[in-house]
């Protein structure tokens, strides 16, 4: 009897676990523009709470700009569900175009369990197609910034 305890137990062991694997949330989502002729650089950082946005020119050291914004839960929600997370990984990054004086573009999305960037992946038509509507909100809030200093809805 013990033989069949011991076994029934054996057995249950090599049964997969039951406990969910950890669902991965993003939590920085990462956007810049940078390079050219004068070596110029836009940042924007989101979070769930804020909205950073930066320019700098390295031609001109005094002109640095920083904006701050709160972040609202409700225009976080609606940026991260505007495109899958396995879309944005299976895009290919592109060829820099620094050294002939051009820009490029970098996304880094940071996840609570890893992270991915992407360099100038608009040169991948295909699978940059499917995060379109993500950019196109990356491109208002950047637009909006620009505008104004104050608190927007982008959703």
């Amino acid at each position: 009897m013990l033989f069949f305890a011991l076994l029934s137990c054996k057995e249950k062991s090599k049964l997969p676990s039951t406990n969910p694997p950890k669902q991965e949330k993003i939590t920085i989502i990462e956007w810049s523009n940078y390079g050219g002729d004068l070596g110029f650089a836009q940042t924007l950082t989101i979070t769930k709470d804020s909205i950073t946005h930066s320019e700098f020119l390295a031609a001109d050291n005094n002109n640095i700009t920083v904006n701050k914004y709160k972040n609202t839960n409700e225009n976080w929600e609606y940026l991260i569900n505007s495109f899958k997370w396995s879309d944005f990984k299976k895009i290919k990054s592109g060829e820099s175009v620094q050294e002939v004086d051009g820009t490029d573009q970098k996304i880094h999305i940071k996840t609570n369990t890893t992270s991915d960037s992407i360099i100038n992946g608009h040169e991948d038509k295909l699978n940059y197609s499917k995060i379109s509507t993500f950019i196109k909100l990356l491109d208002k809030i950047i637009d909006e910034n620009k505008k104004s200093t104050a608190n927007k809805d982008f959703g």
